[in-house]
Formats: C-alpha cells, sequence, structure tokens
C-alpha cells in the first residue's frame, strides 16, 4: 500500500540522513567507532506536518496509519509501504519510525473543525547510498 498523496504535507517538510555508528569507549580514553552501514550508506528520514486539514483528509492520514502495508494490517510501524519524495519523485520503502499519531484539533471554520496531523516521520526499511 502506497503512502497517500493527498492531502498534501508542508511542503517544507524535514529529511534527514541518518547512519549506524558503533563508538565504544576505553578506559585509557581512547575510541574505537565501527561503521555497521557499507561506506557511505545511510537511512533517510523523511519528517511530514500537515495543517488545517479537513475532517475527511484527517482520516486518510488516519487510517494509512493504522492499515498501511501490504497486507493492509500495517498498525504503525508495523509493515513497509512505498512513499514518494515530491522533493526528488522518487519511491521509497519506509515504515513509520514509531507506533504514535499525533491528531489535534486545531480551529473552526464555521461548523467544521480542522486539524493538525504530524508530524509524521518516515524512514527507509535499507540503508541507501548518498546521492542515490
Amino acid at each position: 500500500m502506497a503512502y497517500p498523496t493527498s492531502p498534501a504535507p508542508q511542503f517544507v517538510y524535514e529529511e534527514e540522513l541518518a547512519f549506524r555508528t558503533i563508538i565504544t569507549d576505553y578506559e585509557s580514553g581512547k575510541e574505537q567507532r565501527q561503521r555497521l552501514w557499507s561506506n557511505g550508506a545511510s537511512k533517510r528520514v523523511f519528517t511530514l506536518v500537515y495543517n488545517a486539514l479537513t475532517q475527511a483528509e484527517m482520516e486518510t492520514i488516519r487510517d494509512h496509519f493504522r492499515d498501511s502495508g501490504d497486507t493492509g494490517e500495517g498498525e504503525g510501524a508495523y509493515q513497509s509501504f512505498t512513499f514518494t519524495n515530491r522533493a526528488d519523485s522518487a519511491g521509497y520503502t519506509v515504515r513509520y519510525m514509531d507506533d504514535n499519531l499525533r491528531i489535534q484539533a486545531i480551529s473552526m471554520y464555521g461548523s467544521a473543525i480542522r486539524y493538525s496531523v504530524g508530524p509524521v516521520k518516515l524512514i527507509t526499511t535499507e540503508p541507501i547510498t548518498i546521492g542515490t
């Protein structure tokens, strides 16, 4: 199941690179560092924020969080899915970073409530070589 393309998140979003390094400290004060992934590889973290969503738009994001994954039984961070990054139009296999989704009723327009969702953090399931 692909991540919803609508509603679109705020376009000012964060993209982080996450490396995996083990640092061992010794009594002498020296340390040893070991890279766990191949040279130059990192996971990418995408942070998405949604503001002023209608109830239907909020439910789209909430339902994906609850039912994400190829089997439709995602339940938060359990399953992976495809996310298309609007900045580079590339598709990434990702999962939610944690099992919590923040939804907040932020304002009322007439009789309609608007919602804020996020931040939603997605992380790639495999390390990716920088520049790809």
